[in-house]
């Protein structure tokens, strides 16, 4: 069961165990995060189905949003010293979403890149330039295979990939 479900499902029961539990005729309004409900919530109607649930408005921040990092790919798989890295990150996301995170980190900490951008529903690609110092053991980078990861983060929700890449 997703969490929009389980959140319905709660809302319902709330709102049921606080109607019983008054005297007949007065009910209660409950938030779906079982807080004071705002002027907004009073208007709306929320219908729950054993089958699927209704969306419900989550605490002023409009439905929940999911990320997952479907994919991080590179230009290359061999990098030099000067060097020009693109990392590319491929995001789906549940719902239009401003002002979500993702940050591309990785070449032993010497990589720490971050953009905030607007994502709409499904996929969506934010990419990444990183210059390579003019001389890798120089700038504290040796040869060898390096992680680079990608973290998109937006409320509650967070995804991460990853890939390698070889530096000589």
């Amino acid at each position: 069961m997703n969490r929009l479900k389980a959140a319905a499902l709660i809302a319902a029961f709330a709102f049921l165990v606080v109607s019983v539990s008054l005297p007949r005729g007065v009910r209660v309004p409950v938030s779906a995060t079982g807080g004071a409900v705002s002027k907004s919530e009073l208007s709306q109607v929320v219908q729950v189905d054993a089958g699927d649930a209704a969306e419900l408005p989550m605490a002023g921040s409009g439905s929940p949003v999911e990320l997952s990092v479907l994919s991080v790919t590179s230009d290359s798989g061999l990098y030099h010293s000067a060097d020009r890295m693109v990392l590319t990150a491929v995001v789906g996301c549940s719902a239009d979403a401003e002002g979500v995170t993702v940050r591309a980190t990785g070449v032993s900490g010497k990589m720490d890149l971050e953009q905030t951008v607007n994502m709409t529903e499904g996929n969506n690609t934010v990419t990444f330039d990183y210059q390579l110092p003019r001389c890798n053991v120089c700038g504290g980078i040796r040869p060898g295979t390096y992680p680079c990861q990608v973290e998109a983060a937006y409320g509650d929700s967070s995804s991460s990939g990853s890939v390698e890449v070889q530096i000589e």
